[in-house]
């Protein structure tokens, strides 16, 4: 309602916690398009409703991936390689790649690349977990465009299954932006891609 009371548009994608609500999240999704500012594209997939591309006059792509839940080893999921798989035959329908953003909840495993492993007891560290547990690791200050802090450790998937990779193909896909982590809001650069946290 504050954003349709001020004729903002808005778009969205879920968190691994809509997976877990009362309404499936084709159910929530519905009701995201009652909104007239809700803006939303067709599914990537059947089944993947919420990964969609946006398309700004023909000059910027954003592209929203629905990084889902939980995995069976319990882990969290990420994008998986049907919509890896559509994410570049969107990219591949233009001449020439258009510059482009990601939006999406969980972060990738490339995350840990832009942080600093240190020391157990090194100011401000956070402790991992999962793949990297009891692991300690800091913002890392020699990153190019750091800024921003990191009070929690980032949870990707186990699994790479090659999403940043597929956006270093072109080249054209400029930041990946996620959330999950509640803790953190900091943005770093990987190989040329700005990975942030909002």
């Amino acid at each position: 309602k504050p954003l349709e009371d001020r004729n903002i548009l808005f778009t969205m994608t879920f968190g691994n916690h809509d997976g877990e609500a009362a309404l499936r999240k084709n159910e929530q999704f519905e009701l995201y398009k009652q909104s007239p500012m809700f803006v939303y594209a067709d599914g990537a997939l059947e089944d993947e409703e919420a990964t969609f591309c946006l398309n700004i006059e023909n000059k910027f792509l954003i592209y929203l991936f629905d990084t889902h839940s939980k995995n069976a080893n319990g882990g969290y999921s990420g994008v998986n390689t049907e919509q890896l798989e559509w994410y570049r035959s969107v990219r591949d329908s233009y001449k020439n790649p258009l510059p482009s953003l990601v939006f999406q909840h969980i972060p990738t495993p490339e995350y840990f690349d832009v942080i600093k492993k240190v020391p157990r007891f090194t100011k401000s560290c956070v402790r991992a977990f999962g793949d990297h547990k009891n692991e300690f690791y800091t913002l890392d200050p020699h990153n190019s465009n750091l800024r921003g802090f990191m009070k929690e450790s980032p949870a990707p998937p186990y699994e790479n299954v090659g999403q940043i990779d597929a956006f270093l193909e072109k080249g054209e896909v400029l930041g990946v932006y996620v959330g999950h982590d509640h803790n953190n809001s900091f943005v770093a650069n990987y190989k040329g891609i700005d990975l942030g946290y909002a």
